[in-house]
């Protein structure tokens, strides 16, 4: 007796289904592309792909990489053709020169800027808040409404508030219309 080859609805969706699920555990655990010549390496727990393939999202510990920076966060959306990603919720931008920490992030990995709302920095020997961040470039910050220190407590002794501060790591800082 030959064994009959399942062609129904219900043994289609199964198949369907599994092949899904197999996809999307491969999917999940793959890059957005290697990181070999340049590119870029996303991972999340749950990783999808526009039909054109050109936006990635991905949700759940969430790692992008590329160029020596990285980007945490809860959630991502990542357009591959510019290299823009638009990160939320427990944002953490690392980088040769510090750490960027805040709400939400729109941030360029090809130009290396990008700009934090509600932003915390540690860029040595500066430690620092804002309500806004942009990173102008790989070697400056810019602060708006915000304070820098010297000292990494949680509640620095001394504070310098300003309403512009460029923060240029391991280097210098320049703050305008200053308060202490």
């Amino acid at each position: 007796m030959e064994k009959e080859f399942c062609l129904g609805v219900k043994c289609c969706k199964r198949v369907i289904i599994s092949f899904a699920i197999i996809l999307q555990l491969f999917v999940g655990i793959t890059n957005v592309s290697g990181q070999q010549n340049g590119s870029v390496e996303l991972t999340g727990d749950v990783v999808e792909y526009s039909i054109d393939g050109n936006v990635v999202i991905a949700e759940g510990n969430v790692e992008v990489s590329y160029k020596g920076a990285t980007i945490t966060c809860d959630k991502i959306e990542f357009e591959r053709d510019t290299k823009t990603a638009n990160a939320k919720g427990n944002v953490i931008l690392t980088s040769n020169n510090g750490e960027i920490s805040g709400k939400e992030l729109r941030f360029n990995f090809e130009k290396m800027e990008g700009d934090f709302n509600g932003a915390k920095i540690v860029a040595d020997p500066f430690y620092g808040s804002a309500e806004t961040a942009s990173m102008v470039n790989k070697d400056e910050i810019l602060l708006q409404d915000g304070y820098v220190t010297t000292s990494d407590y949680d509640d620095p002794g001394y504070r310098l508030k300003a309403k512009s501060i460029q923060v240029f790591p391991k280097e210098k800082l320049v703050a305008r219309n200053i308060k202490m």
